[in-house]
């Protein structure tokens, strides 16, 4: 066997094994069966003539080899489907696969309109969503894991397109002293056990802290935000969370405007070495146009 035996589906498998972490998730998620999986692995590490791939009791992991292959695979997978779009687009035509990472509040709040709008009018191009963290996302778009990435932090090296600004707010319990202002500067409640949320904005919110030269005690690290917010509601202490990311209907808190204001963007990443997907370009317009 040689080079030129590689396909593009002994690509997709690899990855999928590496993002799924086994072979039988992979084979779920392409549509052929675990011995499929299992022999394209084999012929790809065959011919490359390298084990890019070990078992494990915690699933499948790479070697190292195998982590430059999957990088290369990636990249390779992209290429093929930047190519694919853009000759579906010389055409007239709209196809193609687009893979985007997501923080939830974005995902949750701010995605479903411009993607709902963006199926209508492009049903032929099928769109994959998983969510993480901000530095998640960030290292998905990095990786090539993802074509495109919306988060509330940039990241070193990949282009940021920012698509919506969100205020942050001071959460509180109902009954909490404060409940019943209009605003709140954070000088005043610096010394108040603080809730700090791990889901990704921990960065913004320290730099907030910075900014109000405060340093308040950390009582909780909370990652879920309906868990953030009853325990603010239950007076363990108080928060700060983008208004995108405060559960809707708790009772229990107040949202309190942050003086003097502030913002988080939201941005779209992308690398910056690429040549635009149009798939990428038409689902972010849907972020600014008006709907048709």
């Amino acid at each position: 066997m040689t080079i030129t035996n590689i396909s593009l589906a002994h690509l997709r498998v690899l990855t999928a094994v590496a993002d799924r972490g086994s072979f039988s998730a992979a084979a779920e998620e392409i549509g052929i069966t675990q011995s499929g999986v299992s022999q394209s692995i084999k012929q790809l590490e065959a011919v490359l003539g390298a084990r890019l791939l070990v078992r494990g009791r915690d699933g499948v992991t790479t070697t190292d080899l195998g982590s430059a292959a999957l990088a290369d695979a990636r990249a390779a997978l992209q290429a093929i489907e930047r190519l694919r779009q853009r000759c579906s687009a010389a055409k007239g035509l709209q196809s193609g696969h687009l893979r985007i990472g997501s923080i939830s509040s974005v995902a949750a709040r701010l995605l479903p309109g411009p993607l709902a709008e963006f199926r209508r009018l492009y049903p032929g191009i099928s769109v994959e969503l998983i969510e993480g963290t901000d530095g998640e996302v960030g290292e998905w778009v990095e990786n090539k894991v993802v074509d495109l990435g919306l988060s509330g932090e940039t990241t070193p090296g990949l282009h940021a397109t920012v698509i919506a600004r969100d205020d942050f707010a001071l959460v509180v319990g109902a009954k909490h002293s404060l409940a019943k202002r209009r605003g709140v500067r954070l000088s005043e409640v610096g010394h108040q056990p603080f809730l700090m949320s791990t889901s990704g904005c921990e960065p913004a919110i320290r730099r907030l802290f910075r900014k109000a030269r405060i340093d308040p005690p950390i009582a909780f690290r909370v990652r879920d935000p309906a868990a953030l917010a009853n325990m603010v509601g239950q007076g363990l202490g108080v928060t700060i969370m983008p208004r995108l990311a405060i559960p809707a209907g708790i009772r229990s808190v107040v949202c309190l405007p942050i003086e003097p204001r502030e913002k988080r963007r939201i941005v779209a990443l992308t690398q910056k070495s690429r040549h635009d997907m149009p798939a990428i370009d038409l689902l972010l317009a849907m972020f600014v146009a008006p709907r048709r």
